[in-house]
């Protein structure tokens, strides 16, 4: 017998400061309407926060890189 799977459906979100700030923006709307409450909302924040500097830091190092001519991460993972 064939099981047939469904597939669930999945609010993901967006991959980009675009989709980082649709979120918080239906974050605080929820907190508006009362569908989120403030613990959520402040776990948002936080995750939101260090996503925005760690975009920070990359871009800094991109940055430096250009400014110095290189492209070698100094002992770490950073991609080109």
């Amino acid at each position: 017998m064939k099981k047939t799977m469904t597939k669930k459906k999945t609010n993901l979100t967006e991959k980009s400061t675009t989709g980082l700030r649709d979120s918080l923006f239906e974050v605080l709307d929820g907190l508006r309407n009362g569908t989120v409450d403030t613990q959520s909302a402040n776990s948002m924040a936080k995750i939101s926060t260090q996503i925005l500097q760690t975009a920070k830091l990359e871009l800094e190092y991109k940055k430096m890189q250009n400014r110095q001519g290189r492209t070698k991460a100094i002992g770490s993972t950073f991609v080109k």
